[in-house]
């Protein structure tokens, strides 16, 4: 009798088992389909020869070839170096003015909705739409220049296609399109931060500026850490910004990796070589969230 209840719980719970695998089933061979196995074929070819308008019977493995001939191309090494300055150089600045904002609003603004919203609808905005209105106000008719020339400065560069000050054009634009979505994860942050503890502090005869960064500024470290991990993955897939704008230059002054893989493939054919920049590109991102997650205690540490 035992035996028999034991064998119809076991049966019914199979039968819910694959109830509910049939459910997901479709997802999952999604995943297969369109994710799991693009991967694996891009590390397949990223070890191989292939110029994508022959028949995949054409490969030629070629081992690591093409891993070695990056370190000796200076597209690469520039987009290598124009990434790692994107990337340190946006976070940091967007995370700042996004910190200010959330702090001054936070604590002196009335209105918060409406001031939350006005400072979100940067993130909103297509990233193309942005592109294009940039690049309307740094061209030589456009609004910065005409500021400028009103202010008084003549001379000024061409933004977008000068090399010296291309790249930064790019972080600009980072930075203003990223800011209303980190000023929104600061704003939820700071709604978990004690009152007392900002009364404690006024006891204590602090200021303002102390009440900042001795209280503010350490329990605001988990949401810091977590933003400053997501930021820089998003900084290191750039692309849309690049291609819009740039295009990679003035020379190699504003190209990415991302750009640069995209070019590899798609422009010279060369898809073995475009997959071991991407390879080479997830292995900088995981290995800098690997760091980064090791020290997670230490950012959280009050």
């Amino acid at each position: 009798m035992l035996k028999s209840v034991a064998k119809k719980a076991k049966w019914a719970r199979a039968r819910r088992q694959l109830t509910a695998y049939t459910f997901i089933m479709p997802n999952l061979a999604g995943v297969l389909l369109f994710t799991l196995i693009p991967v694996a074929f891009s590390l397949v070819i990223s070890f191989s020869s292939w110029d994508y308008v022959t028949p995949i019977s054409e490969i030629r493995f070629t081992g690591l070839a093409n891993y070695a001939k990056m370190w000796g191309d200076q597209w690469f090494l520039a987009s290598l170096r124009n990434n790692l300055l994107y990337a340190f150089t946006t976070v940091p600045a967007a995370m700042a003015l996004a910190l200010a904002f959330a702090y001054i609003v936070d604590r002196f603004c009335r209105g918060k909705p409406v001031i939350r919203l006005l400072l979100y609808s940067t993130n909103i905005v297509s990233s193309v739409v942005a592109a294009y209105a940039w690049q309307m106000m740094l061209s030589q008719k456009g609004l910065v220049h005409s500021m400028l020339r009103a202010a008084g400065v003549t001379g000024a560069p061409h933004f977008l296609g000068d090399t010296r000050w291309a790249i930064w054009a790019l972080i600009a634009l980072a930075v203003w399109s990223n800011l209303g979505y980190i000023f929104v994860l600061y704003m939820a942050g700071l709604q978990n931060v004690p009152a007392d503890i900002y009364d404690a502090c006024l006891v204590d005869g602090c200021n303002e500026l102390a009440r900042f960064f001795r209280v503010t500024v350490p329990m605001l470290a988990p949401t810091t850490f977590f933003i400053f991990i997501t930021q820089v993955i998003f900084s290191f897939r750039v692309f849309t910004p690049v291609q819009l704008l740039t295009q990679g230059g003035p020379g190699t002054s504003t190209s990415m990796l991302a750009y640069y893989a995209y070019i590899s493939a798609f422009r010279y054919y060369e898809m073995g070589y475009s997959a071991a920049i991407t390879w080479v590109l997830f292995i900088v991102i995981f290995a800098f969230t690997l760091a980064q997650w090791k020290l997670q205690d230490r950012w959280a540490l009050y």
